[in-house]
Parts: C-alpha cells; structure tokens; sequence
C-alpha cells in the first residue's frame, strides 16, 4: 500500500501504488517481463504503479499501420498474456491502452491498470456504456 499526493492537495492510499518500484528505479529504468520476435514488454519503473506495461516493437516503426500480418498476430499474443497476467496477478480487470505516435521513439504502447482512485481524483463516473458503430462495406 502506498499514500499519493496529489497536487490538488487531495491524498489517497492504494494497494496497486508500488513504491518498491520507486527505489528500484535509481538502479534501473526497467525490467523485461516479457520478449517476442517482435515485441518486448516492461514495467516502466518511471510510473511506480504495479502492472503498467511499456509493449515496443523491436522494429522502427511509428504507428499499428506499419506492422506485418506476423507482427499484428504476435501483438495480439502479447497483449493477451500480459492481461492473464494482470488479471491472475494483481486482480487487474481493466485496462487503457496509451499510444503516442507523435514521438521520437519506435511504436510502443503503455497498457495502464484502471484504479479506484483514478476516478475518485478525476470525478469521472464509470458507467456501462454501449457503442453504436456504422457498417463499413
């Protein structure tokens, strides 16, 4: 457990807050999980909070568009196996997914644990909500 404050003088405690991470962090900038033909996975160590994934392709590449049909299908893998692992893990059930093509760096992805206290500092109220798309021919 870990106590976070905020700049708004709002201080919350969370069990997913992982300040061994922060001590950690002086020796490396972060640790390998998990390493494909394509892909690598780590725990960015920057972000002390357990189960956020830094996912960067071994290719330089900027965007999902630029990915092979093997890369896409070895994503997928990745992204699938981190998830059992956060869910397994840390009890994590859901996720946002960052990506920031306008960067120096190759194509890399952050996925990010949803926590509690997100919404509490936020005020944003999760709801179940229902996406309507058009069809595309």
């Amino acid at each position: 457990m870990g106590i976070i404050n905020f700049l708004n003088k709002k201080t919350i405690e969370d069990k997913q807050y992982n300040f061994t991470n922060l001590i950690e962090y002086t020796q490396k900038k972060s640790t390998l999980i998990l390493e494909s033909n394509y892909f690598t996975a780590k725990e960015d160590l920057s972000y002390p909070i357990r189960g956020m994934v830094k996912i960067e392709s071994k290719r330089k590449i900027k965007s999902y568009g630029e990915l092979t049909e093997e890369e896409i299908a070895d994503y997928i893998t990745i992204l699938s196996k981190i998830k059992k692992v956060q869910r397994e893990k840390y009890g994590i059930e859901r996720v946002f997914y960052f990506s920031n093509q306008e960067t120096s760096q190759c194509f890399h992805m952050w996925i990010m644990p949803t926590l509690e206290w997100m919404f509490n500092i936020s005020g944003y109220q999760q709801k179940n909500v229902s996406l309507k798309f058009k069809k595309i021919r």
